[in-house]
């Protein structure tokens, strides 16, 4: 039997500037054996950033369902994005 993939998940941090203010915001990295990306500036809030984190950690999704993880994580955390039905 042939072990599974680890996907690897880091917390990702970027420092910008909006309206003149500096901000830092947070994401996530991903690694496998077969390719990277990133998931850039999800919240400002590091320890929601760094719970995202664990749960991609401990799930191990396949990358490709990381952008609508982060939408649903993003609308347990905040609400539904203005606009949303």
């Amino acid at each position: 039997m042939k072990p599974e993939a680890i996907t690897e998940y880091t917390l990702m941090v970027t420092q910008s500037r909006i309206e003149g203010e500096p901000v830092t915001q947070y994401g996530v990295r991903w690694k496998t054996s077969v390719g990277e990306g990133s998931l850039p500036n999800l919240t400002e809030d590091k320890q929601k950033a760094l719970s995202f984190l664990d749960r991609l950690q401990q799930g191990q999704p396949e990358p490709i369902h990381l952008k609508d993880l982060a939408e649903d994580f993003l609308e347990e955390c905040y609400g539904p994005p203005p606009g949303a039905p």
